[in-house]
């Protein structure tokens, strides 16, 4: 037998021992539809299936309108809660409480190891494992946990170096293609303008982490039958090494991103570039609108020269809810719902949803391959995909990523006030994450 890259990846998402998993208590309902009779409706009635759905994407009523438009048999009912931590923190109460979960829901792909671990989602491997073809291969290896599938993939954030061209011509620094460059551009930006800065480096764990992601770290593994967590190693420590010199060295702003202070510094051409997700794009485009058609985006800058590799920041899939009595149905709707032309028009179009899909089909549609005026008319959906295939597939997500996020963010915090360092922010998640992870019951290799 040929060993492919897709027999690897798979082998690589069934390295989750399900022991691992000892506390999900979900169901065994994946090769059934519950109380759905053969014709879709309840058992008995004739009524059509009625789905409860739970998600944050934008034009999200719109995809569902027309899946009701088009299918007699299964019905969706959609909501949207306040925030993600507010859905998922609901969805916990109703899992444990037994009622007023929904059949499903959206969750973040860092967090899918999280909500498998608690037992809030069904295995749907029966009815999905038909599907891995269609969709990027890492975001179906990410989907799958202990060689069970427990979501259909719905978007990515593959990421790329946006820049402002206009703050790099009007000072004659060329655009940098690797770190190193991009230092050496960083401190001729700053020699002919110290108001301007090649970047910001804000107190921001999941940015940090997708930086060592793509340096190919890998923060977490199991073997015997236990969480490996390798946060505080080399590839990780010459990402913090490397960000620590430009702090040091006064390259970068120290200035938190998203923020108003941010926005500004990108509109008034003081930031010229941001290392980001694709989503990242729309962000640009609405903090700063008077630097339209400046802007553009390149590949992420290369730590080994003519070895491109990329990151993923973001993005989330659709999984089945444990408990639900329509499993088959949740199923096909979440894959049409990533799938169809149709919905993928709606949710990848910048006017509307603009999602980047991890469908393949989705990637070839005509609404995500729209020009950017505001970059100049650059195809920018091109330059990520092309980032998409380069992602280091093999990354594990923890069991704790919440965690990890938010003591990375304060120990990055801390350091670039003064106290500590980037390498220290490193060895203090790393003893976080073994305590966090031991915390939930949870075995971890010493």
């Amino acid at each position: 037998m040929t060993f492919t890259r897709r027999s690897a990846l798979v082998v690589a998402a069934a390295s989750i021992p399900l022991v691992l998993l000892a506390a999900c208590g979900g169901s065994d309902t994946s090769t059934a539809s519950g109380g759905a009779s053969p014709d879709g409706g309840a058992a008995g009635s004739g009524d059509p299936v009625t789905l409860q759905v739970w998600g944050f994407v934008p034009e999200m009523e719109e995809a569902i309108d027309l899946f009701n438009s088009t299918h007699d048999d299964v019905q969706v009912e959609f909501t949207r809660p306040a925030d993600e931590a507010t859905m998922n923190q609901q969805l916990n109460a109703a899992v444990t409480a037994g009622s007023g979960a929904p059949d499903v829901i959206q969750v973040a792909y860092q967090n899918l190891n999280t909500f498998v671990t608690a037992g809030l989602l069904e295995d749907i491997t029966a009815n999905a494992s038909q599907y891995s073809e269609e969709f990027v291969d890492w975001t179906w290896t990410q989907s799958t946990i202990g060689g069970s599938v427990y979501a259909i993939p719905q978007d990515i954030g593959p990421m790329a170096m946006a820049y402002n061209t206009a703050v790099f011509e009007e000072h004659g620094v060329e655009v940098p293609t690797t770190w190193e460059e991009y230092r050496t551009a960083a401190a001729a930006l700053q020699a002919a303008d110290p108001s301007v800065y090649i970047t910001a480096f804000p107190a921001n764990g999941n940015w940090f982490t997708s930086l060592a992601w793509q340096n190919g770290a890998q923060w977490f593994g199991t073997s015997d039958d236990a969480w490996d967590v390798s946060i505080d190693t080399e590839p990780s420590q010459e990402v913090a090494a490397y960000w620590q010199s430009m702090v040091d060295d006064g390259l970068v702003k120290i200035e938190p991103d998203f923020s108003p202070e941010w926005n500004k510094d990108l509109n008034d051409g003081k930031l010229a570039t941001w290392v980001t997700a694709a989503w990242g794009t729309a962000i640009i485009q609405s903090g700063a609108p008077d630097q339209a058609g400046n802007w553009a985006v390149a590949p992420m800058p290369e730590w080994t020269p003519g070895e491109p590799a990329s990151s993923n920041w973001g993005g989330s899939a659709n999984s089945v809810v444990t408990g639900s009595e329509h499993v088959v149905e949740a199923t096909e709707f979440i894959h049409w719902l990533n799938t169809d032309p149709d919905s993928l028009q709606i949710l990848t179009d910048p006017a509307k949803g603009g999602l980047f899909p991890a469908s393949l089909a989705g990637q070839e549609q005509e609404s995500f391959l729209t020009p950017n005026e505001y970059f100049g008319g650059q195809v920018v959906a091109e330059v990520f995909a092309d980032a998409a295939g380069v992602v280091d597939a093999s990354w594990v997500w923890g069991p704790t990523m919440e965690q990890v996020f938010s003591d990375m963010s304060d120990d990055i915090a801390a350091a670039t006030s003064g106290t500590g360092t980037l390498a220290d922010a490193l060895t203090s998640v790393q003893s976080g994450t073994e305590d966090a992870i031991t915390n939930k019951g949870l075995a971890v290799n010493e």
